[in-house]
């Protein structure tokens, strides 16, 4: 049977528990910055960017 003593490990990870957390959220933030600066129309090639300046 099981202990309902705390561990060592038990505490360091209820500790860290907070921090997975905060750490997942800042991820998905990023993703969701980055995901939303990529248009989704092709890349123009560098003679179509010369034809749009002339």
């Amino acid at each position: 049977m099981l202990s309902k003593t705390t561990t060592p490990h038990d505490t360091v990870a209820r500790g860290l528990r907070p921090v997975v957390f905060l750490y997942a959220m800042l991820n998905i933030v990023v993703a969701t910055v980055l995901l939303s600066t990529v248009s989704l129309s092709p890349v123009a090639g560098p003679a179509e960017e010369m034809a749009s300046l002339r």
